[in-house]
């Protein structure tokens, strides 16, 4: 089967932005997930002012332009067979009910309303500038202003421990059924 090749003008332009290719080239599900994933991280990034996620956007994006320069490369056949998937697919999330098995939903869902309460109040600084002095709103607003990374810190520690201790009871698991 032969299929019509699309612009490559039009394909190194798309390939600037990480899905778009995909896109382009008629693989929306494809596209749609890696367009979104990276306009999450950026959204994170922003928000938080969190450097590091920058990196994690830049491993997309690196990501995005070689899959589309491979989708290019490829010859009728490869393209045919290539099927249109999300990036993540309903099965990658079948253990979510060990989220809540371990209190991690309960976890989560703080995180969710102290982010809340956080967007909320900074609302309020905004409407304080108009009714309080100046310098007290300033330095209220520089200690919330904090509160955010340094949350976010937390929340990335607390992951990392929660990753070694799964570990850690794993190799001990495996060390009582040896015995």
């Amino acid at each position: 089967m032969k299929i019509k090749r699309k612009s490559r003008f039009w394909t190194g332009i798309f390939s600037l932005i990480p899905g778009c290719v995909e896109m382009y080239w008629g693989f929306m599900k494809m596209g749609i997930s890696l367009l979104t994933l990276f306009a999450v991280v950026f959204f994170l990034a922003v928000t938080f002012e969190f450097g590091p996620l920058v990196l994690f956007m830049l491993v997309i994006w690196a990501y995005g332009f070689f899959h589309a320069r491979n989708i290019v490369h490829m010859d009728d056949e490869e393209l045919v067979n290539l099927k249109d998937e999300y990036l993540f697919e309903k099965d990658m999330f079948e253990n979510w009910h060990m989220l809540r098995n371990r209190g991690l939903h309960k976890i989560l869902a703080i995180t969710l309303i102290v982010l809340g309460v956080y967007l909320i109040v900074q609302e309020g600084f905004q409407m304080a500038y108009r009714f309080l002095p100046v310098a007290v709103v300033d330095a209220v607003i520089r200690v919330f202003d904090y509160i955010p990374r340094m949350g976010f810190g937390i929340l990335i520690i607390v992951i990392g421990a929660m990753l070694i201790r799964g570990k850690k009871q794993e190799v001990l698991e495996e060390k009582d059924e040896e015995d």
